[in-house]
């Protein structure tokens, strides 16, 4: 009885004194006179940044504007922006909304913008890196791989998705000569597989696209650091004009040449020729400053083929020529002023010529087709005059370089187109080199009679 009548009295004291305790604390903050005070201190690396404002009698918890840092329950920032994905970064977390955004309207992604126009909008490189693997090609570790062959493996694939593009670089070792076996599951265009290049160190590129069920592939062969420089006639060669119908320059130089006053085409050694009648100045060129190496200051070969209609007269009859009155680099002309001799003249210096003649075996029979070659050796500042493939004889005490000018190029005629040295007849199969060619190679241009065509150079 007497225990209860205690735990009763300690109740009713509890419940009288409490509320005057309440009072009393808020009775302390009415009384402070600043406006706000904080709830705890801002100053420790760990207390959050609370303060009470106060205004009469009237108290908020508010937030002081401090970030609240990680370890603190917060995200260390003040604010974040829509569309921003966030990432933690130096203890806090962040956004850059212009390299990374969700637009949360259409479900993209944009990475390197803040405008996403697909599902995956990226500005700026995208790339897989490069993976070595084995024979055991698993395309989940890269959509890009490279297999050296040190063998000829089997390979297999695995983990390639439907949609998915795939590369793989083939290498062959030191040794070369290695092969693969592909995949049941990978399909060729038309069903034929590639023939990989064998040589030592070849890179061979191959991609496939995955249906679903097979691999579909395709390939890119044979790359190499630079090409391999060109076999025979292509070797040096400058320009070449078939004539066939046009002045199209059958090399990548592209040296277009003019047709001046419409010069026929007709039947010519191969093909088409170009007719060329002197009385009406026609002739062939193509201007100093669009054209492509044409301007030949070394060893250099000029080839072509000739036809007289008519016997040549006491004249001179330009053949191919990069020079005038004002800019000299280089000429060579039919000279018929004194028996038949053919004549080169080079500049060193763009004005002062030196000319070498040299006679030909026999004079020109009429509408018969001769093939004329002229080779110039820079070092001797010597020249060889070929005709239908045969020496002719050698020009000698020429200068030793060519002087590189600002002359048009012509075919059919001298020096300046107002002069009286402009061929007379059919010319065809013109070609320049910037290196001396050998007797072979002028044999086989001239293929016994019947003329190399420029498909099987």
């Amino acid at each position: 009885m007497r225990t209860g009548t205690i735990v009763t009295a300690f109740f009713i004291a509890f419940i009288v004194v409490s509320p005057h305790i309440a009072s009393a604390e808020i009775d302390r903050i009415n009384n402070l006179s600043n406006s706000s005070q904080f709830l705890a201190t801002t100053t420790g690396a760990t207390s959050a940044h609370l303060k009470i404002f106060s205004a009469n009698r009237t108290h908020t918890f508010q937030w002081d504007g401090t970030p609240w840092l990680v370890n603190q329950g917060g995200t260390g920032a003040t604010s974040f922006s829509n569309g921003g994905l966030l990432f933690f970064l130096n203890g806090v977390f962040s956004q850059n909304v212009a390299n990374l955004f969700w637009d949360s309207l259409t479900n993209a992604l944009g990475i390197g913008n803040s405008s996403p126009q697909h599902r995956l909008d990226v500005s700026g490189a995208i790339y897989s890196r490069l993976v070595n693997t084995s024979a055991a090609v698993d395309w989940n570790t890269g959509n890009v791989q490279s297999l050296t062959l040190t063998s000829s493996p089997t390979l297999t694939f695995a983990n390639g998705q439907a949609g998915g593009e795939y590369k793989l670089i083939l290498k062959q070792d030191s040794v070369g000569g290695r092969t693969v076996v592909w995949p049941s599951s990978v399909q060729w265009p038309g069903g034929n597989a590639p023939i990989l290049t064998v040589a030592p160190n070849a890179k061979d590129v191959i991609s496939f696209v995955n249906d679903g069920t097979n691999y579909l592939g395709s390939y890119s062969l044979n790359y190499l650091t630079t090409p391999p420089p060109p076999s025979g006639l292509l070797s040096g060669l400058v320009s070449y004009w078939k004539f066939d119908g046009d002045g199209t320059d059958a090399t990548a130089n592209s040296n277009i040449l003019t047709n001046n006053n419409s010069a026929a085409f007709v039947t010519g050694k191969i093909n088409s020729g170009a007719n060329l009648v002197r009385s009406s100045q026609q002739y062939f060129s193509i201007a100093d400053n669009v054209q492509t190496g044409l301007d030949v200051v070394g060893d250099m070969t000029i080839n072509g083929w000739v036809n007289f209609p008519s016997a040549l007269n006491t004249d001179i009859y330009g053949f191919v020529s990069k020079c005038d009155n004002s800019s000299r680099s280089w000429c060579t002309l039919i000279n018929n002023a004194s028996a038949d001799q053919f004549s080169l003249a080079i500049s060193d210096d763009g004005s002062s010529t030196g000319q070498s003649n040299v006679l030909f075996s026999g004079p020109f029979s009429i509408n018969t087709w001769y093939m004329v070659t002229i080779v110039y050796h820079s070092v001797a500042g010597t020249y060889d005059l070929y005709r239908d493939g045969t020496l002719q004889g050698t020009g000698t005490g020429l200068p030793q370089s060519i002087f590189n000018g600002t002359a048009e190029f012509r075919v059919g005629w001298d020096n300046n187109p107002s002069s009286t040295d402009g061929f007379n007849g059919v010319i065809d199969e013109v070609g320049i080199w910037s290196r001396a060619l050998t007797s072979g190679e002028i044999s086989n241009l001239y293929g016994g009679g019947s003329g190399l065509p420029y498909s099987s150079f």
